[in-house]
């Protein structure tokens, strides 16, 4: 009996294992900050999780002590996996937020094309509120006047970014 998975899951599980080197060889194990680890599935998830647990090797090289737990949500989303560089963490979670893992990459790309456009309109408003209290564009730290109508759509297009 095999082992099932949802197919978002699965391609974070495998560029994790394809982003990380064994010192030992094999096709589930690590090296990060001068100790050995390796991951060991768990048990299969009815949601399309995949789970496991993080088992580092002691300094003998033959003993293994658990270091934890790991998951990756059935959307390719990695919630918990310890004892990973930030650049593999930082690597994986953009290839998330772009959609690489998703079945749903449209909906992501379509998040992605509004989040940029209210950027697009918050740059637009920025450089209106300057112009209308008469401060370089360029400032890092500015306070508008009241009333600036520019300033109000600036700080409401922020928000949306910010929530």
């Amino acid at each position: 009996m095999g082992y099932s998975y949802r197919a978002s899951a699965g391609r974070c599980w495998d560029a994790i294992l394809a982003a990380i080197t064994d010192p030992k060889g094999t096709s589930n194990g690590w090296e990060h900050a001068g100790c050995a680890y390796f991951v060991e599935q768990g048990r299969e998830q009815a949601d399309g999780a995949i789970t496991g647990t993080v088992w580092r090797y002691l300094p003998d090289g033959q003993h293994i002590r658990r270091a934890g737990s790991m998951r990756i949500d059935p959307d390719g989303r990695l919630v918990r996996w310890p004892c990973i560089s930030k650049s593999v963490r930082a690597d994986v979670l953009a290839r998330y937020m772009t959609g690489r893992f998703s079945d749903q990459a449209a909906g992501l790309a379509f998040h992605a094309e509004r989040v940029l456009a209210i950027q697009r309109q918050a740059c637009e408003a920025w450089r209106e509120a300057c112009a209308f209290d008469g401060i370089p564009p360029d400032s890092q730290f500015v306070q508008f006047s009241d009333g600036n109508p520019a300033a109000e759509r600036y700080n409401s297009l922020m928000l949306m970014l910010t929530h």
